[in-house]
């Protein structure tokens, strides 16, 4: 007999969600995935706002206290995002080639275009949220 809404396919679907340790609430499991998808969107939106050098809402998706460690290894504090704009030529476009998310963190592999003289086309970043924000950013850019 058919059961209405509750269906096989919904208790499949809130059993799939649940993390390993049973104990823990099937929407637990469903929280880490929208909070993980939101995160992967934050930092897609990262890489297109910098090959649109579009500083104002680039700005707003960093905390007050982000710590930004650009490719050379120089730490900025609050005003990184400003630093990395000087580092990079303009019209330097970036590709998302990969990433690698979990809770709080991501970790990219993109190649770009146009790039400073001397570095690699293929770099890493490493993205470090606080709630919807970027805290730390840490970029890799080999040398070519």
């Amino acid at each position: 007999p058919h059961r209405g809404f509750e269906s096989h396919s919904l208790r499949h679907f809130h059993a799939s969600m649940r993390p390993p340790d049973s104990t823990a609430s099937p929407w637990t499991g469903l929280l880490r995935w929208i909070t993980r998808m939101a995160i992967e969107d934050r930092v897609r939106e990262y890489y297109a706002l910098f090959s649109e050098r579009d500083l104002k809402k680039l700005k707003a998706l960093f905390t007050d206290d982000s710590l930004i460690i650009d490719f050379r290894g120089v730490e900025h504090h609050s005003t990184g995002v400003v630093r990395m704009f000087e580092l990079y030529p303009p019209g330097t476009k970036f590709d998302l080639a990969s990433l690698a998310v979990d809770d709080r963190s991501v970790n990219t592999v993109f190649r770009i275009t146009g790039g400073p003289a001397g570095r690699a086309s293929e770099g890493k970043d490493l993205f470090v949220f606080y709630g919807d924000k970027i805290r730390v950013l840490k970029t890799e850019l080999p040398t070519a």
